[in-house]
């Protein structure tokens, strides 16, 4: 048995009824690590002062909604404009062109900077209702193959919903089946550029609410309660309260005392 130097663990990332001892003001419980075999076999309590450095230690990040298979393909298909019908445009372009060689390096690429960046799991859409479906999936599958044990990868395979009523749809949804992905679909229909520019998205303010109210990561979700937040009501209300009473005078301090 190993153990490792004395680090801070959120104490929400360990089973609450571990014997432990109560978390410190930022929610970190101090503790050592027993590990043998590359695995975790005990957690021992440490008490040292707040005021000691120690490393933090998290469990490692995931990604629930990537897309592999149009990775690092904004150079060579840009969207310029910045509008949603441009960039719609760009990706049916990169779509009519795209074969597996091409995502097998540009997926590995994004996979190798996921891992280095601490990541250990992603689950990727992958656009399926093109000329090479069947070879993109394929070489997907080769990525997940070579990077497991490092990053679990979990792949969707995404068409419009009419299409795996098709024969093509039927044969690719038996392929994802057999290689335990995941079949999606999109259900709505795009409205003209014009329109997708006014309302934001097909799916219009749902889509905007959905983009701002996304409960992802705490300190996403904290950042933007922060950003969007309306301080200038709370900030009046504290000035009010501030200016209805005036400070003691010294002299009346000194009487009543």
């Amino acid at each position: 048995m190993n153990r490792l130097e004395p680090l801070r663990i959120p104490r929400c990332l360990l089973d609450p009824v571990a014997c432990l001892p109560p978390p410190d003001r930022d929610g970190l419980a101090t503790v050592q690590i027993e590990h043998a075999e590359g695995r975790i076999t005990a957690l021992h309590p440490v008490e040292l002062p707040p005021s000691r450095q120690l490393p933090l230690v998290l469990t490692p990040p995931v990604d629930p909604h990537v897309h592999l298979d149009k990775a690092f393909s904004g150079a060579s298909f840009p969207n310029p404009s910045g509008t949603m019908a441009g960039a719609l445009e760009a990706n049916l372009r990169e779509l009519g062109e795209r074969c597996g060689e091409q995502v097998l390096q540009r997926a590995g690429m994004a996979l190798e900077r996921a891992w280095r960046h601490g990541l250990r799991a992603l689950r990727s859409h992958v656009d399926s209702q093109a000329p090479a479906a069947l070879e993109v999936w394929e070489a997907l599958q080769q990525l997940r193959a070579r990077w497991a044990g490092r990053v679990d990868l979990q792949l969707v395979a995404l068409a419009p919903l009419g299409y795996w009523r098709t024969a093509a749809g039927d044969l690719l949804a038996r392929r994802v089946a057999r290689d335990g992905g995941l079949l999606g679909s999109v259900v709505g229909t795009p409205y003209s550029p014009l329109a997708w520019d006014a309302v934001g998205s097909e799916f219009g303010s749902r889509h905007l609410q959905y983009e701002m109210f996304y409960s992802g990561a705490p300190f996403v979700t904290r950042g933007n309660s922060y950003r969007f937040h309306d301080w200038s009501g709370p900030k009046a209300m504290v000035d009010g309260m501030l200016a209805s009473y005036d400070l003691p005078r010294a002299g009346a301090r000194k009487a009543a005392e």
